[in-house]
């Protein structure tokens, strides 16, 4: 039931709701427009692919499995970022630098995408109207807990805003 109420909230985040009216707004936009994006420049890249190896290398190394960009992986890093060690760490830029840029990378391996800049936070584009922004998925983690968050993050990063609504309608019949 929390997976679904996580996967529920994390779904109307990516889909930007605000209130219904909003939505109903919106939506046309949203399907005629494209976001307006800036591409990450090379030093951006290869900072994230640098952040990315050193999650990987360090947690590997205190796993009880190699980490790579698939779902266990994914899992692994939620429970750490959920763990009393991380969440109160004084080194909470690192964490979030380190985890956001894996994180990121992860959706890129596994979903296709790029990194971009929209509205000066780093995203990750998988296509003209849809974004995740890994780094602030990482803060908010931190910030307010949320077992199971980052995995329902991943777990939606191929979906597209409108597939995302057709899932939760779904799941909403199979409730009533």
């Amino acid at each position: 039931m929390r997976i679904l109420i996580a996967t529920t909230f994390i779904a109307l985040c990516l889909l930007g709701c605000k209130s219904t009216e909003h939505n109903k707004a919106t939506k046309q936009k949203a399907i005629t427009t494209s976001l307006i994006t800036t591409p990450a420049n090379q030093d951006e890249l290869i900072y994230f692919k640098k952040m990315s190896g050193i999650f990987i290398s360090v947690y590997s190394g205190i796993s009880d499995f190699p980490l790579g960009y698939d779902t266990k992986s994914i899992k692994y890093l939620d429970e750490l970022l959920n763990s009393k060690h991380v969440r109160e760490s004084k080194r909470r830029d690192y964490y979030i630098n380190m985890a956001g840029s894996f994180l990121g990378e992860a959706f890129i391996h596994t979903y296709g995408g790029e990194w971009v800049k929209y509205n000066g936070e780093y995203a990750i584009k998988h296509d003209r109207n849809h974004l995740s922004f890994p780094f602030g998925k990482v803060y908010r983690v931190l910030e307010n807990g949320g077992k199971g968050d980052i995995e329902a993050m991943y777990a939606l990063g191929a979906l597209t805003p409108e597939q995302i609504s057709d899932l939760l309608k779904e799941n909403s019949a199979k409730n009533e």
